[in-house]
């Protein structure tokens, strides 16, 4: 337990620093790039193969330092390949902390609690949170504001939920102590609370999603209506304690992608696609223009950058921001040659999941947590994209279960006294 505790404020204090600078240096790149550096560099020390589903993301990644031929903003190239870098780097990370210990159902259930639970200090305003949260003067209350905790950011802290949700769920039917099993549903009511709070609706639409396809698939009704309740009970609790607090009608705009500067600053019951997307098809259609009518060639193959997205995007819809979808990003940013590396990466992720015919895995929990990762994963490529690198750690646990079923070869990497 102490370790547990140590662990859990070294993580915190790690997270929460991430906005503070170092001259001109953000902790956050600090720490990220130091690790990133030293997994990588024993990777390629080791000089194992790489798994063929991280031979495309690193192909994808390599692809972000081809785009400065286009466009020079050099810097901006590697902060972006470090963000994704991150990723295998955590599953490096990962690999070698449980290369002994394969019981990741214990490992899952400490990180989502420790997420969840890293709520609570912001909510009670123990400490400020550094980060941006959702600016609620947008719905009608003054002096008001969302929560993004350790995040840095609402999407952030929502995805985070999320995915800490529906591994709780998955924890819970690999648990057979009642008692454990009483304080994860606590903790699955907790985070629809936060979730909620952080005002970010697609955290809530990933989680419905994962939820549907875990209990519908195959028609587990029990389990379902039994996981139903928890969810609706927490919904209902959270949404009761809301109204009290907070203005209902408010939430109800913001759910509804509207604000008191729309047209109708209460909800009319018509609806606007465009609005409830919070703008996203005229984004999407702006990026596209990019593809359908690139300046020259390179651009169609190699792609822009993601600065020069949001610049262009800027002077033709007076939104500085990227697609807000993954497949458009990455068919911009990266061209037709990244688009195509992007897609085969999610292909091969796809077939490694079900092309383990282990009696013991095939149609398991085992097997629908991994899959509910990948398309709760897909879900927030198509409404947000960008980098969240928080979901790395999910997706890692979610390919060392597969990985640990195929034997994959990895890099046995040593320890030093």
């Amino acid at each position: 337990m102490i370790k547990k505790i140590a662990i859990s404020i070294f993580l915190f204090l790690l997270f929460y620093l991430d906005s503070i600078y170092l001259g001109p240096i953000k902790w956050a790149q600090l720490w990220k790039g130091c690790f990133i550096l030293i997994m990588m560099g024993l990777w390629i020390f080791k000089k194992k193969k790489s798994a063929k589903v991280f031979t495309f993301y690193f192909y994808m990644v390599f692809f972000y330092f081809l785009t400065p031929f286009l466009f020079t903003n050099f810097n901006h190239i590697l902060i972006k390949s470090i963000e994704n870098l991150f990723f295998p780097s955590t599953f490096l990370f990962l690999h070698y902390l449980t290369r002994n210990n394969h019981n990741y159902t214990a490992f899952l259930s400490f990180i989502s609690v420790f997420f969840i639970a890293s709520f609570t200090p912001f909510y009670f305003n123990i400490i400020p949170e550094l980060g941006k949260t959702y600016d609620l003067e947008l719905l009608g209350l003054t002096g008001q504001s969302g929560i993004s905790g350790l995040f840095q950011q609402p999407h952030a802290a929502s995805f985070v939920l999320a995915y800490s949700t529906l591994t709780l769920v998955y924890v819970i039917q690999k648990t057979r102590s009642k008692s454990l099993n009483a304080f994860l549903i606590f903790m699955i009511i907790l985070a629809t609370f936060f979730q909620l709070l952080t005002y970010a609706r697609l955290g809530l639409l990933m989680t419905l999603v994962g939820f549907i396809y875990m209990y519908a698939y195959q028609l587990n009704l029990v389990k379902m209506l039994k996981f139903s309740l928890i969810v609706i009970v927490g919904i209902l609790i959270s949404a009761s304690f809301i109204k009290e607090t907070q203005s209902y009608e408010s939430m109800k705009l913001r759910f509804y992608g509207q604000s008191k500067f729309s047209d109708n600053s209460t909800f009319s019951g018509e609806l606007n696609y465009n609005e409830i997307s919070s703008g996203r098809l005229t984004i999407w259609s702006s990026s596209l223009e990019n593809v359908i009518h690139p300046n020259n060639v390179a651009e169609f193959l190699l792609g822009i950058t993601e600065l020069e997205l949001t610049e262009r995007n800027e002077k033709k819809i007076n939104l500085a921001v990227f697609s807000h979808n993954a497949f458009i990003d990455s068919l911009v940013t990266n061209g037709l040659i990244g688009f195509i590396i992007f897609i085969l990466f999610l292909i091969t992720w796809f077939k490694l999941i079900l092309q383990i015919k282990l009696p013991n895995f095939k149609n398991s929990i085992d097997q629908k947590f991994c899959l509910t990762i990948f398309i709760i994963y897909l879900v927030s490529l198509f409404f947000q994209g960008g980098v969240i690198i928080y979901e790395g750690i999910f997706i890692s646990f979610s390919l060392l279960l597969l990985f640990n079923k195929r034997n994959v070869m990895l890099p046995k990497i040593r320890t030093y006294s």
